[in-house]
């Protein structure tokens, strides 16, 4: 469409002097009845840029004032600043936002095809997502952020990227219905379809899109990644929203192990474990060290284990410490013994349960002594828990059973383990279970034992090859705990005793 004669050399509202037209790209001047304009202000000769609704319709006048107020309630350094707004002598309504000089993201990465190194991503990336974070607490999300809706612009204190555009922007709460996203690329899937519920994960689905095109120079799936980035991306562009990082918030703690400090370099350079779950453990405590921002913690105790649980994981510790490193744990846990049979407190013990923080504490500080701080200890607790003492722990199983009775069976696993929560089988295939541990916030110590656990018992129930993954945690912020189970079917046998 093109621009209406009468704005090129309009003066709107009797103070804001028209330049001349912003072209929307292979659109030209004027978007879905909207034109952007460069205008300057009479008085103050200060540069500004101008949206106007070239075709007044209601629909249209609600879309055009809906964007101004989403940019205008967030006073934030990475967010374009709404300066005025009103109508022209033809009555068509117009908003003023301040002039942002420089080149939008889709523009910077046309120069970089290959992606951009990883820190200048990650700075980007970050004060985008900082800039949503403070979009989520006026209850707008952005729902559907694109390049073009970010533009990089130098000030004083070096490049800031800002948003500049919040064209589909939904406030929570509002009952007023909204047409599906078109573009695709972006969106997340539920922005995508008519009539679905929207929430600030469909903004995590668009930072995690727009963090994978920085580093690859391309927004799809398949290019080589580094593990960190690949790790955060594959959370944040989960299909189901569920299953993607709760908020922003916690996509920032992963987005800042991209960014290495004096006491911490980046990930991708550190001796990874081999032992995937001792990975998986590696990458959540870096997450927990990085914790970004101001998210809310969980209980102040992390829930209750069962004592039995906390037994046959102090007698597992105690095996791997031996008798020379055992006094190292006491002296820095001196709790430790009030747990241990003859301590006077077994029956207090049994009826109120032990603070699944202290097992956390526990077994932190014995993987001080002898792992190497990644909690990669945990995953070896785990599986000699499996090997010598799941009967003691779990006395119902049956006789002989298989990895898919296991699986099946978590909901019991978990109440063996915790007084508090409940283990889920959220869905379950032939080789392949989702589970689930909702209503507690446990330490990211006590579910990383937890899986190791259920790995070697499936191991030993005959399940080979096995893998038992931590997708989320609730202690870093995540919705909920979850762990993806897969194993290769086989006979049953009877597990270890």
């Amino acid at each position: 469409m093109k621009l209406p004669p009468d704005l090129g050399s309009a003066v709107l509202a009797g103070k804001y002097r028209v330049i001349g037209p912003i072209s929307w790209g292979s659109e030209g001047p004027v978007r879905e009845g909207v034109a952007r304009l460069f205008a300057e202000h009479a008085s103050i000769q200060r540069e500004v840029e101008v949206k106007i609704l070239v075709e007044p319709s209601e629909e249209g006048k609600a879309r055009l004032f809906r964007e101004a107020r989403a940019l205008g309630q967030v006073p934030h350094a990475s967010m374009r600043s709404v300066l005025d707004s009103g109508q022209d002598d033809h009555g068509r309504p117009f908003v003023v936002y301040e002039s942002l000089p420089g080149e939008t993201l889709a523009e910077r990465m046309a120069k970089h095809p290959d992606g951009l190194d990883s820190e200048t991503a990650a700075m980007i990336a970050m004060q985008i997502l900082e800039a949503l974070r403070a979009l989520h607490r006026t209850q707008v999300v952005a729902r559907g952020l694109s390049p073009e809706s970010v533009v990089l612009t130098t000030t004083k204190s070096g490049e800031v990227a800002k948003i500049a555009s919040l064209e589909r922007a939904a406030f929570l709460g509002d009952p007023m219905p909204l047409e599906p996203v078109r573009f695709s690329t972006w969106a997340s899937p539920e922005a995508r379809r008519t009539g679905a519920a929207i929430g600030p994960e469909a903004d995590v689905y668009s930072a995690g899109v727009m963090l994978r095109h920085l580093l690859t120079g391309h927004p799809g799936p398949g290019r080589p990644l580094p593990d960190t980035a690949a790790r955060a991306i594959e959370r944040a562009t989960e299909e189901d929203p569920e299953e993607r990082f709760a908020s922003v918030e916690v996509l920032m703690s992963c987005v800042a192990l991209l960014l290495p400090t004096a006491e911490r370099p980046s990930r991708d350079e550190m001796e990874l474990p081999k032992d995937p779950l001792a990975a998986d453990m590696h990458w959540l405590v870096l997450r927990r060290r990085t914790r970004h921002g101001t998210m809310q913690e969980g209980p102040a105790d992390g829930g209750r284990m069962h004592l039995m649980a906390t037994l046959v994981t102090i007698e597992a510790i105690y095996r791997r410490l031996g008798t020379e490193d055992w006094p190292r744990l006491v002296e820095a846990v001196p709790l430790v013994e009030d747990l241990l049979p003859g301590s006077g407190n077994t029956t207090s013990n049994i009826r109120t349960g032990v603070p699944a923080a202290l097992i956390g504490e526990i077994l932190e500080r014995a993987d001080s002594i002898v792992g190497k701080g990644d909690l990669a200890l945990v995953s070896e607790i785990g599986a000699s828990i499996a090997q010598r003492s799941l009967r003691r722990l779990c006395p119902d199983l049956p006789a002989t059973v298989t990895p898919g009775a296991l699986v099946d069976g978590f909901p019991y696993l978990w109440s063996r383990i915790s007084r508090d929560g409940a283990g889920i089988v959220v869905d379950r295939t032939s080789g392949e279970a989702k589970l689930a541990i909702e209503d507690a916030t446990m330490p990211l110590e006590v579910i990383g034992l937890t899986a190791a656990l259920l790995r070697t018992s499936l191991i030993d129930a005959g399940g080979r090859p096995v893998s038992v993954t931590i997708i989320a945690c609730s202690a870093l912020g995540d919705r909920r705990d979850l762990l993806l189970a897969r194993w290769t079917p086989r006979a049953s046998i009877p597990p270890r005793a």
